[in-house]
């Protein structure tokens, strides 16, 4: 998040001690149910994985190859920055890709993978 520091805020990166860091990670934890969609064909987000809070790890030595990490591997994951954990240890946290371009989905995907998700 070294050039978005708004999303590094709302994702208690920088800070998840503070009050309200807290705040949010009590709202994200008092979800329903959390379905996080990355579309594959993306062309707008880079890596596309990391709309679901995967990311690029730094490479130990300059030029090196940049390897993408889960969410599920990720520091802020493992310490439940923002809740994640909490709410995939408890069945709620999905993750899952669409076959299109950036925030395109069809009619049956909404149905076959998002509704059911909203009635859990």
């Amino acid at each position: 998040m070294k050039y978005s520091w708004f999303l590094a805020r709302l994702n208690n990166e920088n800070d998840h001690t503070s009050s309200s860091a807290q705040d949010r990670k009590s709202r994200v934890t008092s979800l329903h149910s959390w379905l996080a969609v990355y579309f594959k064909r993306d062309g707008i987000v880079s890596p596309r994985e990391s709309a679901v809070f995967s990311s690029l790890e730094v490479p130990e030595e300059a030029g090196g190859e940049r390897k993408l990490v889960s969410v599920f591997d990720t520091q802020m994951y493992k310490e439940d920055w923002l809740g994640l954990k909490t709410l995939s240890d408890a069945g709620k946290f999905f993750v899952a890709s669409i076959d299109n371009a950036h925030v395109t989905f069809s009619d049956d995907e909404i149905r076959n993978m998002m509704v059911p998700v909203l009635k859990s």
